[in-house]
Order: structure tokens, then C-alpha cells, then sequence
């Protein structure tokens, strides 16, 4: 799998892919790449409420996982990496 900074190559970086987003240029797959990286990143929580919000849709819809997804075995029950993988 390739790492999350090499999925994202828009021409200016995460700042073009906010932009496209907002814009609405970005195709379904270069959504679901930007959100995978806000969520990795933390980001999704630190940006206004509308990226949160759309970073658990796609968190809910499973069309983004948290990080570690998989990988946590520290994680208490009610984790939702844990919840998630229980599926």
C-alpha cells in the first residue's frame, strides 16, 4: 500500500486538495484519498466542522478507516477502530 503522502499528489499539495474540494473538481477517489489523509493526520477534527463531519461519513460508510485500522490491539473495546473491525 502506498503511503498516504505519496496517494496525494495534487500539483500545490494538501492546500490544492482542500481547495478542489471545496470547489467540487475532485473526483470520488481523490475525496476518499484526502479525507483517508485528514482522518491519518488528525486534520479532519482540527478544520472546521464540515470536514469532521464528512470524515465520519466516510468513517461510517467504511470508504475511510481510522488509523492503525487493524494493527491496535491495546485498543479498549469501545474503540471504533476496534468496532469498525469487528464487522
Amino acid at each position: 500500500m502506498q503511503e498516504v503522502s505519496e496517494r496525494i499528489s495534487y500539483p500545490g499539495g494538501l492546500l490544492d486538495g482542500l481547495i478542489g474540494f471545496e470547489q467540487g473538481t475532485l473526483d470520488e477517489d481523490e475525496v476518499i484519498d484526502l479525507f483517508q489523509h485528514l482522518v491519518d493526520t488528525g486534520l479532519a477534527w482540527q478544520l472546521q466542522g464540515f470536514y469532521g463531519r464528512t470524515a465520519s461519513d466516510l468513517l461510517d460508510a467504511g470508504l475511510v478507516t481510522q488509523p492503525g485500522y487493524g494493527e491496535r490491539e491495546d485498543c479498549p473495546a469501545d474503540c471504533p477502530c476496534r468496532v469498525v473491525s469487528d464487522l
